[in-house]
């Protein structure tokens, strides 16, 4: 029985009931192998064959044909051949790992660890091939493939320079759907707003050590068909990765969506003491509403978007990234709809005081033509200057900030309707007519309520009238009941919270 410390596992290792048999003995032809033990109690064989030695061990070309099972899942096939293993060696081998559960062998390896995924039908299949060539100073990896459940990794690779290593590689994936990989969800996974970066940032305040990226020289390309992440389906990715001084430029990297393209670049720059982010955005003819509808399970804005955006980031903490977030972009949205915002409602309450208007259990939706929103990002603070909307009943102005480090809102938001609605019991001319709403609260939780202010002096035509609704308490909180209530009808049903239908 042989015992040694295990520094990386962090504990002893025990191997025992070693049996070892060669057959067939000799430098001239290949002699046979066989190998037995237990290590921690786990069987680990390997049989085979290797040979000739030559006349001269240790020199020449020795062929060999092994191969490797353990645990009683794993069985690994070695072929091919050693030239001057004794001086200078060079390998030239066929690898193949069979078939095998990952999820079994995790259950035999960590009995009191459970693996769970949201799909527990995932990781039951991997299998792997390659051809591997090199030598102490550089390794070449050629037509390598690797399945894993439903997907299939194609791939070549090189390394050299191992001290400070080059590496280059090739990788085409078929397809994939990651969430099917994640934890499933837990109740009280969610921490309220601001909780998960300040945790995260107790949790975490030794600085990462970026040494192995600076040392390393990276020139990487990777395919794929389809990817499914986050809901979110993309297909024809292609990524190209060239790096070196700890400075990596990710470009191109491009990709279709929901019946439009996108392409981006990455610099990430770890040179200096802390990390440093710029990403640039292109996107365009992507239809907004099933990609929201599947990415967060909302059912908020549909038309066909556009979007450009440039952003710079330093850090590699969320509350570090949030507060020097800065850049520029715009977002254009055609033909579509901001459903939950009812403005056509508002005016059709009106009638339904009168019995006038018919009623709908529709989803409240506000049509558009274009919707167009510009913004700027200073150290986290997002700021609208000209959001804009139009369609043939209203405008809508927007300006106002998001700030992301407190995750809050700070909007105007101004609807003016300019033309009559036809076809609802309404032949009353309504232009002009004007509703701000004031947009606060958190991103997980927006409030919107009227700005009074603005409406009273809108509705005010004169002091005096002004006057009355001031001393006058019944006529004061009837008019602020009713303007209120114009206001939030314009939001009827609209929630940053609610579940796609």
């Amino acid at each position: 029985m042989i015992s040694f410390y295990d520094h990386a596992a962090n504990k002893t290792q025990t191997v025992s009931n070693m049996n070892l048999a060669l057959t067939d003995v000799s430098l001239e032809k290949p002699m046979g192998i066989e190998f037995d033990a237990m290590v921690d109690g786990k069987p680990v064989s390997f049989e085979g064959s290797a040979g000739p030695l030559g006349k001269e061990p240790g020199k020449g070309i020795i062929a060999l044909d092994l191969t490797v099972k353990a645990l009683g899942q794993l069985t690994l096939d070695i072929a091919g051949n050693l030239t001057d293993p004794g001086a200078g060696p060079k390998f030239d081998l066929d690898i193949g790992l069979h078939p095998f559960s990952p999820r079994k062998l995790v259950a035999q390896l960590s009995p009191d660890f459970i693996l769970e995924t949201k799909d527990p039908g995932v990781l039951e299949h991997l299998a792997l091939n390659f051809k591997l060539q090199g030598d102490p100073t550089a390794v070449t990896v050629k037509g390598g493939s690797m399945d894993l459940d439903d997907s299939k990794l194609t791939f070549s690779m090189g390394i050299k320079a191992f001290s400070k290593p080059d590496i280059k590689f090739d990788m085409v994936l078929n397809t994939i759907e990651l969430d099917r990989y994640l934890p499933p969800a837990k109740e009280g996974d969610i921490a309220k707003t601001g909780e998960g970066d300040k945790a995260g940032a107790a949790a975490g305040t030794k600085p990462m050590d970026y040494t192995p990226l600076r040392k390393m020289v990276i020139d990487g390309k990777l395919g794929a068909s389809k990817v499914k992440a986050h809901g979110a389906l993309i297909s024809d990715l292609v990524i190209r990765v060239i790096g070196r001084d700890g400075r990596f430029n990710i470009h191109p990297c491009t990709f279709n969506l929901y019946g439009g393209s996108a392409a981006s670049r990455v610099l990430f720059d770890v040179a200096g003491n802390e990390p440093k982010t710029s990403i640039e955005m292109d996107a365009a003819g992507i239809q907004s509403g099933p990609l929201l509808k599947d990415l967060l399970n909302k059912d908020i804005l549909e038309g066909m978007m556009t979007a450009k955006v440039a952003v710079t980031m330093t850090g590699d903490r969320p509350e570090a990234v949030k507060k020097t977030l800065t850049g520029n972009g715009e977002f254009l949205f055609q033909d579509g709809a901001i459903v939950g915002i009812d403005l056509a409602g508002m005016l059709r309450n009106v009638q339904e005081s009168f019995g006038m208007a018919k009623k709908t259990s529709e989803k409240p939706r506000t049509d558009f033509a274009e919707l167009v929103a510009p913004f700027t990002i200073n150290n986290g603070l997002i700021n609208t200057p000209g959001t804009r909307l139009a369609s043939p009943l209203l405008r809508l102005s927007a300006e106002g900030n998001a700030d992301v480090p407190k995750e809050s809102l700070d909007f105007r938001v101004e609807p003016k309707i300019v033309a009559t609605i036809k076809g609802q019991g309404d032949t009353e001319d309504h232009s002009g007519l004007t509703v701000p709403v004031l947009v606060t609260g958190t991103f997980s939780s927006p409030q919107f309520r009227p700005d009074l202010k603005a409406l009273l002096k809108s509705q005010v035509p004169d002091e005096k009238a002004l006057k009355e609704i001031i001393e006058n308490k019944d006529i004061r909180e009837e008019k602020l009941k009713t303007l209120e209530n114009e206001a939030k009808s314009l939001f009827k049903g609209f929630s940053l919270d609610q579940k796609a239908e």
